[in-house]
């Protein structure tokens, strides 16, 4: 859905372990940089990229905190697969039934619209934004992007769609969103 044209430069915000970063480098040649707040996941993304012998610039950092790490030159594309609750992946990992507690639920909330907050600035004007979350709640997803919606005027919501878990996927959430100014 993020559709990058070759040569773009993209973020992977949240990138480990490089399954969607290795993707888009499979799609096009692209200028990207994947990044994560966990070393030991970016080495894993590293190493995946090596075992593809696919190229980019990987870091270990906080995406919120842009100022360690970006070199002011925008993005034309961002990836933003957030940290989420997992709930729509409950049928694979039922273990996240006894370990999720609704306060958890309000902890990702607030950290996605730091990252969304954070991340925003960093896109070209008439750039692209793919947020996703493998989460059910609205919380983390439509009402989530709602007020993102709301604290910024320069965005368009291009496409959004909730898929809920079944037999054959996972549950899951995304929404593009193009920067207009």
């Amino acid at each position: 859905m993020l559709d990058p044209a070759p040569g773009s430069r993209v973020l992977d915000a949240c990138a480990a372990p490089g399954g969607k970063t290795a993707h888009l480098l499979e799609s096009a040649t692209l200028d990207l940089v994947a990044l994560d707040i966990d070393a030991e996941r970016t080495k894993r993304i590293q190493a995946n990229l090596q075992r593809l012998g696919l190229t980019a610039t990987v870091i270990t950092a906080d995406c919120t905190a842009a100022a360690r790490w970006w070199d002011n030159r925008p993005f034309d594309a961002i990836l933003a697969d957030v940290p989420c609750s997992g709930s729509g992946v409950v049928r694979r990992h039922p273990d996240i039934k006894t370990l999720r507690r609704e306060s958890d639920i309000r902890r990702f909330a607030h950290q996605q619209a730091a990252i969304l907050d954070a991340l925003w600035p960093l896109l070209k004007p008439g750039g692209k934004l793919l947020y996703a979350t493998c989460s059910v709640f609205p919380e983390e997803n439509a009402a989530q992007i709602d007020a993102f919606l709301v604290r910024h005027s320069a965005v368009e919501c291009l496409l959004e769609e909730q898929l809920l878990p079944q037999d054959e996927n996972d549950g899951f959430y995304y929404a593009l969103l193009r920067k207009t100014v």
